[in-house]
């Protein structure tokens, strides 16, 4: 928390807005000079403070993005675990407690094989691996943490505006709120892309500020023609957001939560967003 002063707040939310690649814009952006901005984020990043990765839109790489939640059977937790990752298309996996008390997982599934992913599911059950488990086909996800808006650098302190966002909330169920002309659908167009392609993406999953000279060494090729590369992923519309992996809440006083919202009514949920899942850090 000592480290989220007024100039590192601007230079996280630059980041946020620009993407984390390009320290001149981000210095620029929060007005800030480069030196500065480059030695205040390779200390947040040497702290262990900041990390930076992409999200890959897995809609158009011909991938569904599924959360899954799975109640093992009793003492069966680590095989259940395990079986979460067996089919090799799993995000990330994580104990649950709560409604299923379990295990919480994100996928991205070939969309032509949703129907078998989801009868590898029905097996865990029937072979005693899991008592039940809940599957949500979902949309590309939208990352806004961290988000300063509610945040005093002066004092150190984050605010809950809980009237302001009730009152959004009683307007919207009451068909106040704007509502957007469309529905929402998840996108099924694909792009081209190529092996090289999915090891830049891979790469930039783990670390969204991984340098262009470190992608020409993987392929054995010059800088210019990893840039080249690089630049048409982003063209293609292969990278969907870069998210900032920074939590900005004291861990010892604060939990993470992922929220699944259930509408009343198609304009609600046109209202509120199209999101199903939101997360945030609870003071």
């Amino acid at each position: 928390m000592s480290q989220l002063d007024e100039m590192n707040v601007k230079i996280i939310n630059a980041m946020k807005k620009n993407g984390p690649r390009n320290l001149q814009k981000i210095a620029q952006i929060a007005g800030i000079k480069y030196p500065t901005t480059y030695s205040r984020i390779s200390k947040l990043e040497d702290g262990g403070l900041l990390a930076t990765w992409a999200q890959p839109n897995f809609s158009k790489l011909g991938l569904s993005r599924a959360i899954v939640y799975v109640t093992p059977m009793a003492g069966m937790d680590a095989l259940a675990r395990e079986a979460l990752k067996v089919p090799g298309y799993w995000l990330r996996v994580t104990r649950c407690m709560g409604e299923s008390n379990g295990y919480f997982s994100i996928h991205a599934v070939p969309t032509a094989n949703r129907q078998d992913f989801q009868q590898y599911l029905d097996h865990l059950t029937v072979s005693g691996i899991a008592q039940n488990y809940r599957i949500y086909w979902t949309g590309e996800q939208y990352t806004m943490v961290p988000n300063f808006d509610y945040y005093d650098a002066k004092l150190g302190k984050w605010r809950f505006e809980w009237d302001g966002w009730l009152k959004k909330l009683a307007d919207a169920s009451e068909g106040k709120a704007h509502k957007t002309s469309a529905s929402w659908s998840m996108p099924v167009e694909t792009a081209e892309f190529d092996e090289r392609d999915l090891v830049i993406l891979k790469e930039l999953m783990k670390n969204g500020r991984v340098k262009l000279a470190d992608l020409a060494k993987i392929f054995g090729v010059t800088l210019p023609a990893a840039k080249y590369r690089f630049d048409n992923i982003k063209k293609r519309g292969l990278i969907h957001e870069y998210v900032l992996d920074i939590l900005p809440y004291a861990p010892d006083v604060s939990d993470l939560y992922e929220v699944r919202m259930d509408f009343k009514s198609e304009g609600i949920e046109q209202s509120l967003g199209p999101g199903l899942f939101a997360a945030w850090g609870d003071e």
